[in-house]
């Protein structure tokens, strides 16, 4: 099924909902004046449904946005990311599921637009962006270039293994099949096969060029807290300075705060304007809780989350 064809059907599954009173606000996505971008969308009267798209640009992880319209039936349009989203949601008490109406649509894939953007030709401007169901086709009065899907997903979409939803009401498209790198953690293996200062030197480079903006904190479904850790004053954690080891505390603090929670959807990496490898640290705590414990998050609703089980026969190994 085509970009349209879902599309088509998405806007026809929320104006049903909308138009029987069955939610009071369905979140999608609308197309942006940027290319490449498609952005959140609201839609609160069914006029608006036509406004809803659906593509290779959605970026936003849809989920962020549930805690805040706790008091509302929302109908949202979820991938696997946003439904795992969703269910750790649930089991944490800050979203209710009998006030969900979740819209299941298939996913081929996240595309990563600063992989395209760095192949555009300086200062060029697309002045039309084609999307076929294998590949992007992008064209400027100078510049015609077939761009394969298959080529520039975000690197965690390569490795996705829940790209269909877990739970879900209605489903539209036709499912996903796995990909060859399903389950891998590629860049956290040789991260670990570096000696110590060589890890530290890495991470250190990283780090070392945030600013600070908390864009990856605002863009997480699993940041929730009413006042951020690096928020509070007394006491305070982190220093209003821009300097590595307050950033350090900041990635390791928040990084430790989504064990057994992050989903692994990357939205804290495309957001992150100093293009900072910040899933290398989420995803080395869900592969060690993956190995260690058996356990991913948001795929059972009746599952006690990680860190609110304990058992003696757990592992103990850095413990002597």
């Amino acid at each position: 099924m085509d970009m349209k064809e879902i599309t088509v059907q998405l806007q026809d599954k929320a104006r049903e909902l909308l138009d029987q009173g069955k939610v009071d606000v369905v979140l999608g996505f609308e197309e942006s004046s940027f290319p490449f971008r498609a952005r959140p969308f609201f839609i609160w009267n069914k006029k608006d449904v036509d406004k809803i798209t659906w593509s290779f640009f959605a970026e936003s992880n849809l989920a962020v946005y549930l805690p805040q319209l706790n008091s509302y039936r929302v109908g949202i349009i979820s991938r696997g990311c946003e439904v795992r989203s969703m269910v750790q949601l649930i089991k944490e008490k800050q979203v209710q599921r009998d006030k969900l109406v979740v819209i299941g649509v298939e996913c081929r894939g996240i595309i990563d637009r600063k992989k395209i953007e760095k192949e555009l030709p300086h200062k060029i401007i697309p002045q039309e962006v084609i999307l076929k169901k294998e590949a992007i086709v992008v064209k400027s009065k100078e510049f015609n270039k077939v761009f394969p899907v298959e080529d520039y997903l975000c690197s965690q979409c390569e490795r996705c293994c829940f790209p269909n939803p877990v739970i879900s009401d209605f489903f539209i498209g036709e499912k996903t099949q796995l990909k060859k790198n399903a389950g891998s953690f590629p860049e956290i293996t040789q991260l670990e096969q570096k000696s110590n200062p060589k890890r530290w030197d890495y991470f250190s480079q990283q780090f070392e060029k945030c600013i600070r903006c908390y864009a990856c904190r605002n863009v997480c479904p699993m940041c929730y807290c009413e006042k951020c850790f690096v928020d509070n004053e007394n006491p305070r954690w982190v220093n209003k300075e821009f300097a590595i080891r307050e950033n350090l505390i900041f990635h390791l603090v928040r990084a430790m705060h989504l064990t057994g929670r992050c989903i692994g959807c990357g939205a804290c990496s495309r957001v992150c304007p100093m293009e900072i490898n910040l899933e290398y640290l989420t995803e080395k705590m869900e592969k060690e809780a993956k190995q260690l414990f058996g356990y991913q998050a948001g795929i059972n609703l009746e599952e006690p989350s990680l860190l609110a089980t304990f058992d003696l026969s757990d592992q103990q190994e850095f413990i002597e």
